[in-house]
């Protein structure tokens, strides 16, 4: 906090100093404590609104004061009181109405959306989020639209519906620039990050981040420089990049070190612990973890701080110092034994006999037990097993139990429907068994991996049938991005997309389909989106093409005609229709 501000917090402190004042700087008060909100400084922020509440109750402004009492929401929501702040949002949004203050009303339903959001109510959060962004685009509000974009994005990324988020984002991405709305396009190019991670794309994620450090560097936002470098420095750590990764870590913890958030200090020394031990570095990585524990203490974070526990005791275990590891995994037993924590306490013994020197007979027991559940159809109960035979194989690096744990952990994810999840642990597994050199594992793979990719065209087969193209394009791209070499997904993926209407993506499918395989529907399909463009030269060159490969004409024109349903909802008429196929006969 600048040493101005300071002073006018301290001559704020006395009101019966700054009651008279408000009268002439209510606005310059609210602005500060405005400011202090978006810089973290609650307190202080909090100070200056219920100054600001007793000064319009005086005057009796209930318009502005119900304004107020949305900003002491925020305060409430980011303390974590909820309830409490949904109620002041719903009660700004009354008077909002009474007055008939659009924009309030506006504020209000985005504000309680985003209380909504972080209670879980998705649904309700996007009814609300709508009905601000509708409010916004009628007064034509850009700043309005641009947080609702961003926060519709939100939630449809934390329910992975990245397909449908990606175009909110964008154009949340679009205003944000034309407004120069830093803020906002930190919001926006966040979320695309997330999104670019689900689908693998490192350099974009990666590249993305930086330029949020940049933009929060430009603003002085410390806390998104902090948390966008700890991205960076999680990106890097799986690149294996741990030079990288140790600089971006270490800097944004210095960062949340400088704003005192102890909350976000835990995830900033997690990660750096993690490098730290990735580096060999055991020391810097022990010296690490101990603070996590006092401070994971200090904010009563069970968690946390069992987590540290567990690293400082592998830490001791590498370093030869088994009588430390044991008092520190006796702790942590303490903790579990509290909690109830059935599962950790589990793995909290398996490391415990570990040290007495029996990692092959432990694990062995651990894989019986999974096994022997699958087989008993406990698949949850398996299923939280394997994770922790996972978990001790890593760190113990055993890679022969963990390809088998990672299959199993799999193939319970494919009877619980969850392929995206199971092709992963797959790959991984695969992975593995070429580094160990496990021909019989890599065909495994290999056949539930194919095993995958089927279940997903099947199911995108049924979704076509119905009509439902947008579920059938989602399965039909997972299908594409786990064999992109199989001409059919893309031509099907282009065949959604044009029965949506969206032709450039449509387009840019068929011609990966063309590169794989020169085929006669391909060609037809792009002679059809070309006549939706109103591109005649083009479209008419491509159903040539199209009837070349075709055994007859009259083949052709059965599809061209069974088609006519879809050109006809993309706007074509019959007469044109009609002349397209008049001069495709001459042919």
């Amino acid at each position: 906090m600048s040493d101005a501000y300071k002073t006018f917090f301290n001559i704020a402190k006395d009101a019966e100093r700054a009651m008279p004042i408000l009268r002439f700087f209510s606005d310059s008060v609210w602005d500060i404590a405005t400011l202090f909100l978006t810089m973290g400084y609650l307190t202080e922020s909090l100070f200056l609104l219920e100054l600001l509440i007793k000064y319009y109750k005086h005057t009796g402004n209930n318009e502005q004061l119900a304004a107020v009492q949305s900003n002491i929401a925020i305060v409430m929501k980011n303390r974590g009181d909820l309830d409490h702040a949904l109620h002041l949002q719903q009660d700004y949004e009354r008077v909002s109405s009474e007055f008939g203050n659009e924009k309030g009303i506006s504020i209000a339903k985005g504000n309680q959306a985003v209380i909504q959001s972080v209670q879980g109510n998705y649904n309700r959060a996007m009814i609300l989020h709508r009905q601000e962004e509708s409010l916004s685009r009628k007064l034509k509000d850009n700043e309005g639209v641009m947080y609702s974009l961003a926060n519709q994005g939100r939630i449809l990324v934390a329910q992975n519906q990245f397909d449908i988020a990606l175009p909110l984002l964008l154009e949340s991405e679009r205003i944000a620039r034309e407004l120069g709305h830093d803020d906002g396009l930190v919001a926006s190019l966040g979320l695309q990050a997330h999104i670019l991670t689900d689908k693998g794309d490192k350099k974009g994620t990666i590249k993305i981040h930086k330029e949020c450090v940049q933009l929060c560097r430009a603003i002085g936002n410390k806390t998104g420089i902090a948390a966008n470098l700890n991205s960076l420095a999680l990106l890097f750590l799986d690149e294996e990049d741990l030079d990288s990764a140790l600089v971006y870590c270490q800097e944004s913890v210095q960062l949340i070190r400088e704003i005192k958030d102890k909350i976000r200090l835990l995830g900033s020394l997690t990660s750096l612990g993690l490098i730290h031990y990735s580096r060999k570095d055991l020391t810097a990585a022990l010296s690490t973890y101990k603070e996590l524990e006092k401070i994971s203490r200090e904010l009563e974070n069970t968690d946390v701080l069992q987590m540290s526990l567990k690293y400082q005791a592998v830490i001791f275990i590498a370093l030869g110092k088994f009588d430390n590891a044991m008092n520190v995994l006796h702790e942590q037993e303490n903790i579990f034994r509290q909690s109830g924590n059935s599962e950790g306490l589990a793995g909290n013994q398996v490391l415990q006999s570990l040290i007495q020197g029996n990692k092959d007979g432990i694990l062995k027991e651990v894989a019986g037990l999974s096994v022997f559940l699958m087989n008993s159809g406990k698949l949850e109960e398996a299923m939280k097993i394997l994770k922790e035979e996972e978990r001790i194989s890593r760190e113990l690096g055993s890679n022969e139990f963990l390809s088998e744990c990672l299959g199993c952990q799999a193939v319970i994810l494919t009877k619980w429907d969850k392929l995206k999840e199971a092709m992963i642990l797959f790959k991984e597994k695969e992975r593995i068994c070429l580094e160990i050199g496990n021909k019989d594992g890599i065909y495994a793979c290999h056949v539930s991996q194919a095993t995958i990719i089927a279940n997903w065209v099947k199911q995108a087969s049924l979704y076509l049938e119905k009509g439902d193209f947008e579920n059938a394009l989602n399965n039909f791209k997972n299908a594409y991005y786990n064999d992109p070499n199989d001409f059919l997904y893309s031509t099907q993926i282009g065949w959604c997309y044009f029965v949506l209407g969206n032709f450039e993506e449509a387009e840019k499918y068929f011609k990966i389909s063309l590169k794989l395989k020169e085929e006669e529907h391909t060609f037809m399909n792009l002679g059809h989106i070309y006549l939706c463009k109103e591109n005649h030269v083009k479209a008419i060159n491509y159903y040539f093409k199209s009837i070349k490969l075709w055994e007859n004409k009259d083949q052709f024109f059965s599809d061209f005609d069974s088609d006519y349903e879809y050109l006809k909802k993309h706007g074509i008429s019959k007469e044109k229709y009609a002349e397209i196929k008049n001069e495709l006969e001459k042919f």
